[in-house]
C-alpha cells in the first residue's frame, strides 16, 4: 500500500501542477485578448460579415445566369422499322440543353442592392462603435487597476511606517519619554492605516475583476499588468 504521507505529497504536487499560470499583459495585449473574448465585439463582427455577404449575394443577382441540360437515353432497335422501347426521336437519344437568363432592368433586384448597401453601411458603423466602446473601457479598466495597485502599495507602506513609530513610541514610553496617551494615539494611526490599506485591496480585487471579464474567458485566471 501507498503510504499516507506520500499520497498527500503526491496530490499536493499535482494540485500545484494544475494551478494556471499568471499571464503578464500590458495595454496592447489587454486589447487584444478583449477583441478575442468581449461577445458584443463579436456580435458586431459577425453582424457586419454577413451583410457584406449579403450585399455580394445582392449584387450577383444582377449576372446572367446559365442553366444546362445533358440526357442520354439508350434505346436499341430490333431491325424492325418499329424498334424496341424507341422513344419519338428515334434510338440512342442525345440530348443538349443550355438556357442563359437575365434581368436587364428590374427594380426590386435593383432595390434589393441599394438596401443590402445601406445594411452593410449601418453594420460597419456598427461595429466601429462596438470597437472603440470596448477600447474606452479596456483603456479605463487597466488603468483603474494600475491606480488602485499603486494606492495599495502606498496603503502598505503607510501600515508599515505606522507600525515601526507605534514600536518607537512604546519605547520611548518605557524610557518616560513620553505619555501613555501618545502610544494609544499612534496606535490608533495604526488601527487607521491598516483600514486604508484593507479598503484599498478591495479597491484593487474589484479593478482586476473588471478588467479581467473583459480579458479573459475564466475569472479564475491569475494575471498582472504592467504599470506603464
Amino acid at each position: 500500500m501507498i503510504p499516507v504521507r506520500l499520497l498527500c505529497l503526491a496530490l499536493a504536487t499535482g494540485s500545484a501542477f494544475a494551478q494556471p499560470t499568471p499571464v503578464v499583459l500590458d495595454l496592447a495585449g489587454a486589447l487584444q485578448r478583449a477583441r478575442e473574448y468581449n461577445q458584443q465585439f463579436l456580435q458586431a463582427g459577425i453582424a457586419a460579415a454577413l451583410a457584406r455577404e449579403d450585399r455580394a449575394q445582392a449584387k450577383a443577382a444582377f449576372f446572367p445566369t446559365l442553366n444546362a441540360f445533358n440526357q442520354y437515353i439508350y434505346t436499341q432497335g430490333n431491325g424492325t422499322p418499329s424498334g424496341v422501347f424507341v422513344s419519338a426521336d428515334g434510338v440512342h437519344v442525345y440530348n443538349e440543353q443550355a438556357t442563359v437568363h437575365a434581368d436587364l432592368f428590374s427594380f426590386t433586384k435593383r432595390a434589393e442592392y441599394q438596401r443590402a448597401i445601406a445594411a452593410e453601411a449601418v453594420a460597419r458603423a456598427r461595429q466601429d462603435i462596438a470597437a472603440r466602446g470596448l477600447i474606452g473601457t479596456v483603456v479605463q479598466s487597466y488603468y483603474a487597476l494600475v491606480s488602485a495597485q499603486r494606492r495599495e502599495r502606498n496603503a502598505r507602506s503607510s501600515v508599515d511606517e505606522a507600525a515601526r513609530f507605534v514600536d518607537i513610541t512604546r519605547k520611548q514610553e518605557q524610557g518616560g519619554e513620553v505619555a501613555r496617551a501618545d502610544v494609544i494615539k499612534a496606535q490608533l494611526g495604526l488601527q487607521q492605516r491598516q483600514r486604508d490599506l484593507l479598503e484599498a485591496s478591495a479597491a484593487t480585487q474589484k479593478a482586476r475583476i473588471a478588467l479581467g471579464v473583459l480579458v479573459f474567458p475564466d475569472l479564475t485566471q491569475p494575471y498582472d499588468i504592467t504599470d506603464d
